[in-house]
């Protein structure tokens, strides 16, 4: 990852499985030199029901999402911003099988970019106590959480939390 250039993306979708779900909302973070120097952040309407615990992880109330746009009004914006930088995320494979996904039903091809888990950077790289979840990897280097559950915090903490282990030097490569 070189220069420690790289998209922190965090997404709420209304289910667990890609083929079925629909994006909620997606807060992407574009980090350079250890800076957030951009920030993408759409509230999608799924054009489906949506659970209250995943309107909660949007920070949002459910009617809220009536009216708001849907993913083929974000699509091309989305992909401008994700470009070709690395992602790093949570459970990277299934966050970017979510963005497929949708891609797909929007009969656009992606192609895959570098994909960075936190978590198996973290645990590659850091000696942790725990199993690595986002709140241990935060706790061991130092940052401070709000309500990591929302998608907003997430992608703040995944932004600090990579830019630190990749400051670190110690990143095995591929």
């Amino acid at each position: 990852v070189g220069a420690a250039e790289f998209v922190a993306l965090a997404l709420v979708a209304t289910g667990p499985r890609p083929g079925r779900a629909r994006l909620v909302r997606i807060t992407a973070l574009h980090v350079a030199n250890e800076a957030v120097v951009e920030r993408f952040d759409a509230t999608l309407d799924p054009h489906l029901r949506v659970p209250r615990y995943v309107a909660a992880r949007a920070g949002l109330d459910a009617p809220v999402l009536d009216g708001q746009p849907g993913l083929a009004d974000v699509l091309d914006d989305l992909l401008r911003f994700l470009g070709d930088s690395p992602i790093l995320a949570q459970d990277a494979q299934l966050t970017w099988a979510f963005v497929q996904a949708e891609a797909r039903r929007h009969e656009r091809a992606l192609v895959q970019p570098l994909l960075i888990d936190i978590n198996d950077l973290a645990s590659s790289c850091l000696q942790l106590k725990a199993k690595p979840t986002l709140a241990v990897i935060a706790a061991q280097l130092g940052i401070s959480t709000g309500h990591i559950t929302r998608v907003d915090e997430e992608a703040r903490v995944l932004a600090l939390a990579g830019s630190r282990i990749l400051q670190l030097g110690n990143v095995p490569t591929a």
